[in-house]
């Protein structure tokens, strides 16, 4: 692996360094309100990014909140690049948003997909994020705010003026997600189609949807009474069914928002995705959504992503959560928090008193794990082939 990782973290710090060259050797482009950073490339992506993604941003009150007042960042590859450009030809002079598309290199993009199964640096997590974090350190240099956009989300119908709204005392909002069977909610969602093309899907209906749709991903996170303590997900996402909502626990949650003076002060770390770097980022305080927030998104995931539908006991348990986080204390503030997802009422569910006991206990388990030496020691290899600060 360290070979591996010493071969291509050259090509990674090459393609930032050249972006951060370009950003920084003439004066900023000064922008207006948010920039939403989003790495996406091949037909697929590009194909939901165009179904899904864009239409809920477009949709009559997301748009209000977005024209003239955001800067849409694309990174992609080659083959993807003008398939982008004819989707979004036009775009900027009807919605008051602005595009910029940036190529990632082909160097990079020569190593997804295209190395034995198993090679670590077949990794498109690693493209992903170099991509977040130049998007990252664009928005401070513009003077903007930053959403980390994936193509494969789903907004609701009110969630950048709610954004908006909760930025004015937040200079950090993060959270996790559910992710749902694209086939299969695809009717569901377009439901809500607009006569101009957009997608508005209230809150509730869009977290419902997500619901009766769960990808086996999000299923297998699931936690019940009789999952606690010898049934556990071996997974760092947590989710609970409530009565009117879900409650979701994630150390790992998507950077939501980040106010332009954290975004200006933000260092560079990678090739870490930023769910994995929250804590070199985000503010002391900071804040997750509930379900009446107006903040509600869902992921759509199709047959090809992993189900990791293994469970276990406490020990099992403990022990993959421990891992996920690097055995760090920084985490710790994001693990507490819980974010809801709003969905229609259930006739079985865990009351809500209930879901934070279980989820404090499961917190409790997780302080009192001790790292041993062996995986100290493993960490801080990785820690030095793998990710680089720059301050």
């Amino acid at each position: 692996m360290a070979n591996a990782l010493e071969d291509y973290l050259p090509i990674l710090e090459k393609w930032f360094g050249d972006e951060m060259s370009n950003l920084h050797g003439r004066l900023p482009d000064k922008g207006n309100g948010i920039l939403l950073g989003c790495p996406l490339w091949g037909e697929k992506y590009v194909e939901r990014f165009g179904l899904y993604c864009l239409p809920t941003i477009l949709a009559p009150k997301n748009l209000a909140a977005l024209r003239g007042n955001c800067r849409m960042v694309l990174f992609t590859d080659a083959p993807s690049f003008a398939n982008l450009w004819n989707l979004l030809r036009g775009f900027e002079a009807v919605t008051g948003i602005e595009i910029v598309l940036r190529e990632i290199p082909p160097a990079v993009m020569a190593r997804v997909g295209n190395q034995p199964k198993g090679d670590p640096v077949d990794n498109k997590y690693w493209v992903l994020g170099v991509a977040g974090q130049l998007a990252l350190q664009m928005a401070g240099r513009a003077g903007m705010g930053f959403h980390m956009l994936m193509p494969d989300h789903v907004y609701g119908h009110e969630y950048f003026p709610n954004l908006q709204r909760l930025a004015q005392d937040y200079e950090g909002i993060a959270q996790p997600g559910i992710s749902a069977d694209v086939a299969k909610a695809h009717a569901a969602l377009y439901a809500f189609r607009q006569p101009d093309g957009s997608l508005a899907v209230p809150d509730r209906d869009l977290g419902d949807i997500g619901w009766r749709f769960l990808h086996p991903q999000t299923r297998a996170s699931l936690i019940a009474d009789d999952t606690i303590p010898d049934n556990l997900p071996m997974l760092h996402l947590w989710t609970w069914k409530g009565k009117d909502r879900l409650y979701l626990s994630c150390c790992h949650m998507n950077a939501t928002y980040l106010s332009p003076r954290m975004c200006a002060m933000a260092p560079s770390r990678i090739p870490a995705t930023l769910d994995a770097e929250l804590p070199s980022f985000f503010p002391e305080k900071f804040y997750v959504p509930k379900a009446d927030d107006g903040l509600t998104y869902i992921e759509l995931s199709d047959g090809g992503k992993p189900a990791g539908d293994q469970r276990g006991d406490l020990d099992a348990f403990v022990a993959c959560c421990s891992e996920k986080v690097r055995y760090s204390d920084a985490w710790t503030p994001f693990a507490q928090r819980l974010y809801e997802v709003p969905i229609h009422e259930q006739e079985t569910y865990t009351d809500e008193a209930t879901v934070r006991e279980q989820h404090a206990w499961l917190l409790a388990q997780l302080r009192d794990d001790k790292p041993t030496p062996k995986a100290k020691a493993a960490y801080r290899l990785i820690e030095s082939l793998a990710y680089k600060v720059r301050a």
